[in-house]
């Protein structure tokens, strides 16, 4: 059996989707969210940004990316204020 006649055969499905952060960052800038994760998306959103440019080549750049992936999530202050004007 070759493998076009194996291919015929399966009947297994395949599912595309864009996993792309600009996608999605796209998505929350105009959908944001009006809770604590806002804070954690601004930080994705930079950490993202500093990673595209590969700022992590240099050492500020890794030590400034670091900072910003340790203060994420669990690692956020509970002191800091989420409010959002709500257009």
């Amino acid at each position: 059996m070759d493998s076009v006649e194996k291919a015929k055969l399966c009947n297994n499905s395949s599912f595309y989707y864009n996993s792309s952060p600009e996608t999605f960052i796209s998505f929350f800038e105009e959908y944001p969210m009006y809770t604590r994760k806002y804070l954690d998306f601004q930080d994705f959103k930079k950490f993202y940004l500093l990673k595209k440019d590969k700022v992590y080549l240099t050492e500020k750049g890794f030590k400034d990316m670091t900072f910003i992936a340790l203060n994420m999530n669990s690692g956020r202050d509970n002191i800091q204020k989420t409010r959002r004007k709500i257009d």
